[in-house]
């Protein structure tokens, strides 16, 4: 059957609404950084950022506890910290303060700052 905008209930539509949002936060929350490693670049994936981190996909074997520096494209290079291991993901911890680019990419995708994990 196919259901018209015009046509759907208003829980339907949003419904619907939500699901459009939710995928447009995921591929925004999706950046391409570089992480350097005792002199080394590595491109690398950042997702599930969030005001104290991020998750970073990265095929190299790093240790829990590791500082280096992220560049995330077009916000800023951050000095950061392996909070966990899980090659090819990594918990980043990100060591900056409150006026991050990041946290306020955060925000402009619709993460709520005062959510506990």
């Amino acid at each position: 059957m196919n259901i018209h905008a015009d046509t759907m209930s208003g829980a339907v539509r949003q419904a619907r609404e939500l699901v459009i949002r939710t995928q447009l936060i995921f591929f925004e929350a999706s950046i391409v950084a570089v992480a350097t490693i005792d002199g080394e670049d590595y491109p690398c994936d950042v997702t599930n950022v969030s005001t104290a981190g991020a998750m970073m996909k990265l095929d190299v074997d790093l240790p829990q506890g590791l500082e280096f520096l992220l560049d995330v494209q077009d916000l800023d290079e951050y000095a950061a910290e392996v909070a966990w291991a899980n090659r090819p993901y990594y918990g980043v911890k990100l060591l900056v303060g409150e006026d991050m680019k990041l946290k306020e990419h955060a925000d402009e995708v619709g993460l709520d700052p005062n959510l506990k994990p």
